[in-house]
């Protein structure tokens, strides 16, 4: 049993990730690139955090546009701040499902490109076929970054 020795950690690992698909699960080796769990960690927390500024701006954009609008609608006559709001939020238009899903989708390749090297897919690595599984398979992602946490920790051992 080959001893370990810190400092001397690998520079990659092979990461083996059970993607849910519509037809069942499919299985996707990945060349993992072994970070400290503290980079990892850094990496995650500021992936969740680009998402949620990118989707709070989304809706601080929507409820802009709402208030402009309101500005060009509004009357001379000073109305209550109650009604001045339910106006507002009447006009604002929803942030819709499949943009924040697109976001989703771009961010989760950007990480996913920070923790692996390759894959055992006839589709080239890359950012391109990247966004397309992350687009066409919701729970992809997820799946990776919980199968890549699990092997930092190892607590994928002996599974």
């Amino acid at each position: 049993m080959a001893k370990l020795v810190i400092g001397k950690a690998l520079k990659s690992f092979p990461l083996t990730v059970k993607v849910p698909t519509p037809t069942g699960t499919d299985e996707i080796i990945f060349d993992a690139k072994h970070l400290k769990t503290s980079e990892w960690d850094k990496l995650r927390e500021d992936h969740i955090e680009a998402v949620n500024k990118e989707v709070g701006a989304m809706f601080d954009a929507s409820r802009k546009d709402a208030e402009a609008a309101y500005a060009k609608k509004k009357k001379a006559d000073a109305a209550d701040a109650d009604a001045e709001e339910l106006a507002i939020e009447t006009l604002r238009k929803p942030v819709k499902d499949s943009e924040i899903s697109a976001l989703r989708s771009k961010f989760s390749t950007a990480l996913i490109l920070k923790i692996a090297n390759g894959w055992d897919l006839e589709d080239a690595f890359g950012e391109a076929a990247l966004l397309e599984m992350c687009d066409l398979y919701r729970a992809a992602p997820e799946a990776i970054f919980k199968a890549y946490g699990e092997a930092l920790s190892g607590a994928r051992l002996g599974n």
